[in-house]
């Protein structure tokens, strides 16, 4: 018999929510202005799956998730 696998009792499970309504949200394509803000502060572009709040924004990229190869703390760079 198998084990179902569950998610590490340390894990914290980030999910994002409407900065209005708090509903669901969904990735949508970042604007030209949007990728240039990004260079300096790393965002995403986001809509609420509600159609009565409408809302479309920016928000900052979740930190729980890194990519290969970083260090988990920016200053282990400083020498």
């Amino acid at each position: 018999m198998s084990k179902a696998t569950t998610p590490d009792a340390g894990a914290v499970v980030r999910t994002l929510c409407c900065p209005h309504c708090q509903g669901y949200i969904y990735r949508v394509p970042r604007r030209l202005r949007d990728i240039w803000f990004s260079a300096l502060v790393p965002v995403r572009r986001y809509a609420c799956r509600s159609m009565h709040c409408g809302w479309e924004g920016n928000l900052r990229r979740p930190s729980g998730r890194q990519r290969g190869g970083e260090a988990d703390d920016q200053r282990s760079y400083i020498l």
